[in-house]
């Protein structure tokens, strides 16, 4: 009976998943390496200042003239929830999820220059109210970014684990989250 049920919730999750084409993209390899391999080496910029001008205090810091300030007009952003490439759909997004939460701040530990990207490793701290219940979560991740020459940020990918952060705190869903996690 066990396996049933969590055979029928991951038969929901993945055809939830798939009916969004963002969460398609977002799962693309192909995606990701057709963005990347178009996108010129990053410039040298103080990564961990550009970067936390937004996320360091995300709750404050997610204005529309600092989200422009950070990203360029055109980009590849992917933060494992939304893939998006413009700036006006990125301030829509960002201001909107700085609305929705209490508390969102971003503490960069470490900030890695490879030979194209910069590698920034976090510890995210978010507090938000869903279906009436807090959520306090922190969890660990990192950002692979490229800056153009105005020091504007033209690729964004997020490594972090989302269902911790997120999914797991959510009614019936988390339960079947970490179900799922615990028999991986």
């Amino acid at each position: 009976m066990k396996s049933i049920v969590i055979l029928i919730t991951c038969t929901f999750l993945i055809y939830a998943c798939t009916r969004s084409p963002q969460l398609k993209l977002n799962r693309s390899e192909a995606t990701y390496k057709k963005h990347i391999s178009t996108i010129p080496a990053t410039a040298e910029v103080d990564a961990k200042q550009r970067f936390e001008l937004v996320f360091k205090d995300f709750k404050s810091g997610a204005t529309e003239d600092n989200i422009r300030n950070l990203y360029a007009e055109k980009f590849y952003f992917n933060d494992t929830f939304v893939i998006l490439n413009d700036i006006d759909s990125l301030v829509a997004h960002m201001m909107k999820t700085a609305g929705n939460v209490d508390v969102t701040t971003v503490n960069i530990h470490e900030v890695v220059a490879g030979k194209e990207d910069y590698y920034l490793k976090w510890t995210m701290h978010m507090k938000f109210k869903t279906m009436g219940r807090l959520v306090d979560s922190v969890s660990m991740g990192v950002s692979q970014v490229r800056f153009n020459n105005e020091g504007k940020i033209i690729f964004h990918q997020d490594y972090w684990d989302g269902s911790e952060n997120l999914y797991e705190h959510l009614p019936l869903i988390g339960r079947f989250v970490k179900k799922i996690k615990a028999n991986l």
